[in-house]
């Protein structure tokens, strides 16, 4: 499995979110500017907690970003596609 690089501010935001995950809190967002890696952050949460994740919506104002998704987890874990 590849693995993506975080840079530190993204870093940053996977490592409070998984914090929200393990405190169970119920809803989240992530709020960034274009370009910022929000679908880099995302990717990298649900490969790193794929087996403790019960379940969860992704919700993207573009049918592209959803297809992001997608194509950055058949990518990085072909396995769970």
């Amino acid at each position: 499995m590849s693995e993506t690089t975080l840079r530190e501010y993204q870093w940053r935001a996977a490592s409070f979110i998984v914090g929200n995950i393990v405190d169970e809190v119920p809803q989240m967002a992530i709020v960034a500017p274009t370009g910022a890696g929000k679908s880099t952050i995302i990717t990298s949460i649900i490969l790193k907690l794929k087996s403790n994740i019960k379940g969860g919506i992704i919700a993207t104002p573009q049918q592209a970003i959803e297809s992001g998704f997608y194509e950055d987890v058949e990518y990085y874990a072909p396995e769970s596609c």
